[in-house]
């Protein structure tokens, strides 16, 4: 669970670390939509869906989430803004996917079995699924 945390963590603060080498406002203001876009957002989502994750699905989602930015960019400007901020979003929010994906997702154990209750898959089924 910890690495998958880690993952969030990154996928959420690797723009705004970025952006705080060239405009320390800027930072604030990308931090601000990254972090609680995917702590109250993709968290839950990731959550759910972490015996079925994989690269294409990580990075799509994050794209989808980049949307849900544009959509609060969009809110607090013009639509001209937002259009032309648009695609970095995007791309910025495909991007975090992946880095989810790479730090928190491969080859965690903790996507493939219930780290909770400390159990793993039943076997017995999976065999009766090949047959």
């Amino acid at each position: 669970m910890s690495r998958f945390m880690l993952g969030l963590l990154v996928a959420a603060g690797w723009a705004p670390l970025l952006m705080l080498f060239a405009w320390l406002g800027g930072a604030v203001i990308i931090a601000a939509f990254t972090f609680p876009i995917t702590f109250l957002v993709g968290f839950p989502l990731a959550y759910a869906l972490r015996s079925r994750l994989n690269i294409l699905l990580c990075i799509f989602a994050g794209a989808l989430l980049g949307g849900v930015g544009v959509l609060g960019y969009l809110w607090m400007t013009s639509p001209i803004a937002a259009l032309n901020g648009s695609i970095a979003l995007v791309t910025v929010g495909a991007i975090s996917g992946g880095l989810f994906w790479i730090v928190g997702v491969r080859r965690n154990s903790f996507v493939h079995t219930n780290e909770v209750a400390g159990t793993q898959p039943n076997k017995s089924l999976e065999r009766t699924r090949d047959r």
